[in-house]
């Protein structure tokens, strides 16, 4: 065999091993970024992002005001406090609120799973779907609960007010226990409080929701883990035959690779941070109720060192933590006002989808 003919194999053969090697290596690349991904939520899962997660905040939230909650329940009616007989009311509200608030953050917060028929887009769009949702209907509930138990302490604290010789007819209330519980109280709203501020949440309305790639935190793991779901269509082109124009909920999802990753420039450079009301609707609840018990901690302090009638004390304290209520609820409201209206953007960009479909179908 002439020397060109031999060096020509070789280099052909050392071209296909290196073809093999690149590809094997290719392999090995996108499943140690599967691994890297997958040990990386699980780490975020147990420990979060930066200090306690979520799910932690509302498991002490309800573990210690529902705890609190019976416990100051029992006593409030042995004082005959309409202060404390608010509060407790309302931290039972705000204990059943962490709870939905729990389950909620869970829900919402589980992995997107691949059925091999539902297009990435339509999956990710439904999800969207249901975080709003989480998001929309328990700080709900917590609002409509909470209005209620004011206005009920409210009209009975004001009729207490007005109304002296049926105030005169009823028993003091007992400042002594006002006093040491609303302290208890206020030790246990720290506690909460600590906890929020640890995992850099205590802002009520302002708290945060960074919204992870769940491809990992390179871009360049995330472009490779996502390149087989591209591979499958030529130039970045859909049949319209095999896929519905409901896959065109999230715009440029199929596109080429270059242009994927021109969009995932774009994320980088823009803030995806977003507003989580189950941890706002947390808050305000824990803010509002410190609020409370300072207030029963004071009026009951004043009642005790100048000798004001423990009853009017008591009633005005009612009021004052009742106002405080209904204006730690403004900020949850316009939360809810823009939650409720980006879920009706997304289901009517869903139905417009829908029918752009019927459209095509009725075409070829």
């Amino acid at each position: 065999m002439p020397p060109n003919a031999i060096l020509t194999a070789q280099i052909n053969d050392t071209d296909d091993i290196g073809i093999e090697e690149g590809e094997r290596t290719n392999t090995v690349d996108r499943q140690k970024c599967k691994n890297d991904h997958n040990s990386l939520s699980k780490k975020e899962e147990e420990h979060g992002e930066d200090g306690p997660t979520n799910e932690y905040l509302l498991n002490v939230a309800f573990i210690s005001f529902f705890g609190f909650c019976i416990l100051q329940g029992s006593v409030a009616f042995v004082a005959q406090s309409q202060a404390m007989i608010g509060d407790t009311a309302a931290m039972g509200v705000d204990a059943l609120t962490y709870l939905f608030n729990m389950f909620a953050e869970k829900k919402k917060n589980k992995p997107l799973e691949d059925d091999g028929i539902t297009p990435l887009s339509v999956r990710k769009h439904e999800q969207k779907v249901l975080r709003l949702k989480l998001e929309i209907i328990p700080p709900l509930v917590s609002v409509v609960c909470l209005v209620y138990v004011t206005y009920s302490v409210l009209s009975d604290s004001i009729s207490t007010l007005l109304d002296p010789v049926e105030a005169d007819a009823e028993d003091q209330p007992n400042i002594q226990l006002m006093f040491y519980f609303s302290a208890l109280n206020l030790a246990i709203d720290m506690l909460n409080v600590g906890c929020f501020a640890r995992a850099k949440k205590a802002l009520g309305y302002l708290v945060i929701r960074k919204d992870i790639e769940r491809y990992g935190d390179d871009k360049e793991c995330r472009s490779e883990c996502i390149q087989p779901f591209f591979s499958s269509h030529k130039d970045g082109i859909v049949d319209v035959k095999n896929s519905a124009s409901y896959s065109s909920l999230a715009e440029n999802e199929y596109e080429t690779q270059s242009d994927f990753d021109e969009h995932i420039d774009d994320e980088e450079n823009v803030k995806t941070e977003e507003i989580n009301l189950n941890m706002c609707s947390a808050y305000t609840h824990v803010f509002a109720d410190t609020l409370r018990s300072i207030t029963v901690f004071i009026g009951a302090g004043i009642a005790s060192m100048y000798g004001f009638s423990p009853e009017k004390t008591d009633a005005i304290s009612a009021i004052i933590v009742s106002f405080i209520i209904l204006i730690s609820l403004g900020p949850l409201l316009g939360g809810l006002v823009k939650s409720c209206a980006e879920l009706r953007a997304l289901l009517r960009k869903a139905s417009e989808a829908k029918d752009r479909e019927a459209e095509i179908l009725l075409v070829v």
